[in-house]
């Protein structure tokens, strides 16, 4: 294995190119060993400012400048994720990382940078997190229902705080008028992605506060909520009967698995104060 003054050398010799190779299939694997290997990173230090500011003339038309439009390709998707994971400069990762919770909205549903923005959620510092769940919150529903952002809100489920865990499921199951929750509902619970995100609340629920206190009240909350939706999707009219029957089974597979959930839970001698959850 060369010494480090060699891997330095080595290194200098993609100056001026580093965006164009960390846009390339072969040639972004070794600009993400630089960047993993060549410790400390004051020692490649232009590869990662060429990596944050970008220039104009190396984007597409149209395109971002900077980190945000790298973490949007295939390929540099991943060197963005390396240089987020093994660079030691502090103020230099927190300035990329504010920049893509900046344009988090955008990320969020791109095929590439969703993986960056999920990285933040799982690995960033709790500062990092919180500004990230402020900046999507009132993002959710809509995240909720697309293909790469519902991941998105699952990994704040996951890896969030007990308060950003709060916000993301109030801003779903929170205080709107039951109307506006209604039509919030019917939407997502027939969707591929929103009925597998509502499951997960509920199933996160039970795991935050125990069978114990997922009290009778939130459970006939939800089924207020469940009927409130099918009667809003009733009044669609008969265009909307496959859609309706699709909601129903939605609801009552998020029903069925928070009941097993408890009746496990049961099984291991655990006194439950819950009901299980019923559906119209």
């Amino acid at each position: 294995m060369l010494d480090q003054a060699w891997q330095v050398r080595l290194a200098e010799e993609f100056q001026g190119r580093v965006v164009k190779l960390a846009s390339q299939c072969s040639s972004c694997r070794v600009i993400q060993q630089c960047l993993a290997c060549i410790q400390p990173s004051s020692c490649i230090l232009f590869i990662i400012q060429e990596l944050i500011g970008t220039a104009p003339s190396e984007l597409a038309s149209g395109a971002e400048p900077g980190i945000v439009s790298l973490a949007c390709s295939r390929y540099g998707s991943h060197v963005v994720r390396a240089l987020l994971q093994h660079c030691d400069l502090q103020d230099v990762r927190k300035q990329a990382i504010n920049e893509l919770i900046a344009s988090a909205s955008s990320l969020a549903n791109d095929a590439f940078g969703t993986f960056c923005i999920q990285w933040i959620m799982e690995s960033g510092a709790p500062t990092h997190k919180v500004q990230l769940t402020q900046k999507l919150q009132d993002h959710v529903v809509k995240m909720s229902m697309q293909q790469h952002a519902s991941r998105i809100v699952q990994q704040m489920l996951k890896f969030g705080s007990s308060e950003q865990q709060d916000a993301i499921v109030s801003t779903i199951l929170g205080e709107q008028a039951d109307g506006e929750f209604a039509v919030q509902v019917a939407r997502m619970a027939p969707h591929r992605y929103g009925e597998f995100l509502i499951q997960d609340i509920l199933a996160a629920l039970i795991d935050k506060h125990g069978p114990v206190n997922f009290s009778r009240q939130l459970c006939e909350r939800v089924e207020a909520l469940l009927e409130a939706s099918y009667a809003w999707a009733a009044a669609e009219g008969s265009s909307s009967g496959d859609w309706l029957d699709g909601a129903l089974d939605a609801a009552a597979r998020a029903a069925d698995r928070v009941s097993e959930k408890l009746e496990r839970t049961a099984d291991a001698g655990e006194d439950l104060a819950a009901p299980a959850l019923e559906t119209a």
